[in-house]
């Protein structure tokens, strides 16, 4: 099985999940892409998706989507094909095709991985495997058949890696570089956060390359992009550094607060492990909302223990992945209404890169299988069901909304709790093991 036959099989998986309901989220991005293929513009006030969406921004008389526009550009074909064959966006056969761009680039994304995974490790099997578990057991399959940017960001992030992997290891071509600069760049316009993680891949460029002089190609490559995304903020907020989000709160209605949701320094505090755990408690409401990174994944928690077998270069695949996922965890930004934390699946890909490089080991190898079955069942549901959702026990909700069953909550309890704790009891006897046979 080869990279590409890969992308094919998860392909037609997320396919086959692909929803057509709207919400806050990807409305305000159908809200756009309506607007610039009907309309050439990027104002949403005559868009059929207005009254359906809140994430939205009001600056100079119009309304306008608060989100980065790399994903709309994206889906531009797409929805100019439907539009030539009249078909309109505002129905299940638009809302279908226009998804099917997330579920592409998610397919992608599992296919650069299987192929990545072939530095780290040596089995076809495992490599598989491996694949599987980014592509069904994490919010990769959650995520892969909306239209929200996450997985598309997490898809351009992983590729630039990619051929600076391939730099690195292989053939020092130029052209690798330029490649790593041009997919990172288009990662920065599909989601903000993205330069956070490109910093370290390039990071990691320098140190492995001994031509350090070359490594210029891949800030250079991504300019264009960097520049397109700053005429998008000049031509909806009047100045390149201003992006649509510092006015979320600007309009009779909006649910948000002036400053929140807006990225700045100010607003970094101590690390906030609820982030990554639970994504809550969300600042408006109260209470603890479980929809966090590693109790929906949690056998990415063992990238914490393979930090200490490493090679140096998967020390560096580490620092900016965890780097990233300390960064992340200090916003306020818990993932509102949302199956599980969106916003870290972009560095998922490197957490596994990291478990990887020390697959070989019978103890990680062991209790991954363990922990990747609870994992596969609550993203697998998750992904069954629709990913936005407000409730404070999603995979429970979602379990009980499919399974049709007045008493379903009880039995969803009792699922999760027993797989939860039957996983953890098997990862503590399979660590007192290999400690003692150490």
């Amino acid at each position: 099985m080869g990279r590409l036959a890969v992308f094919i099989v998860f392909f037609l998986l997320y396919a086959a999940l692909v929803k057509t309901d709207v919400s806050w989220n990807d409305g305000s991005r159908f809200a756009a892409l309506e607007s610039v293929v009907e309309r050439n513009t990027f104002a949403i006030d005559g868009s059929s998706f207005l009254n359906i969406t809140k994430d939205r921004v009001f600056y100079n008389g119009h309304f306008y989507s608060d989100k980065a526009p790399g994903l709309v550009f994206l889906a531009v074909p797409v929805y100019f094909a439907l539009h030539l064959l009249d078909v309109p966006l505002f129905s299940p056969a638009g809302i279908f095709s226009v998804n099917l761009v997330v579920a592409f680039f998610s397919a992608l994304l599992v296919a650069f991985f299987f192929d990545a995974l072939k530095y780290f490790v040596s089995s076809w099997k495992q490599r598989v495997f491996l694949c599987v578990a980014l592509g069904l057991a994490t919010g990769v399959v959650v995520y892969s058949g909306v239209f929200v940017s996450h997985n598309v960001a997490a898809f351009f992030i992983f590729a630039s890696f990619y051929f600076v992997l391939r730099y690195v290891r292989e053939r020092r071509l130029l052209s690798y570089l330029v490649l790593a600069g041009l997919f990172g760049g288009v990662a920065v316009v599909v989601e903000y956060p993205s330069l956070i993680l490109l910093f370290f891949i390039f990071l990691y460029a320098f140190v492995s390359s001994p031509d350090k002089r070359k490594l210029f190609v891949m800030p250079a490559a991504a300019v264009p992009f960097i520049l397109l995304l700053l005429l998008y903020n000049l031509s909806i907020t009047g100045n390149v550094l201003v992006s649509p989000y510092h006015y979320l709160h600007n309009w009779d209605g909006s649910p948000f607060s002036a400053g929140e949701n807006t990225p700045s320094l100010s607003r970094i505090t101590l690390p906030r492990l609820s982030s990554m755990l639970f994504a809550g408690p969300v600042p408006r409401e109260t209470g603890i909302y479980i929809r966090g990174l590693f109790v929906y994944s949690p056998f990415l928690l063992l990238s914490f223990f393979s930090l200490v077998r490493f090679r140096r270069e998967a020390l560096f695949v580490a620092a900016f992945a965890f780097f990233s996922l300390f960064y992340l965890s200090l916003t306020e930004v818990t993932g509102g209404c949302n199956y599980v934390n969106r916003y870290l699946i972009p560095v998922v890909p490197f957490l596994l890169v990291i478990i990887a490089s020390v697959f070989g080991s019978r103890f990680i190898r062991s209790s991954f299988y363990i922990l990747f079955s609870f994992s596969l069942f609550a993203n697998v549901v998750g992904a069954l069901s629709y990913p936005f959702t407000c409730s404070r026990f999603p995979l429970l909700s979602a379990v009980y909304s499919l399974s049709g069953v007045s008493s379903a909550f009880s039995v969803a309890n009792l699922v999760f709790a027993v797989s939860l704790v039957i996983a953890i009891a098997v990862f503590i006897v399979a660590a007192v093991r290999n400690r003692r046979g150490s």
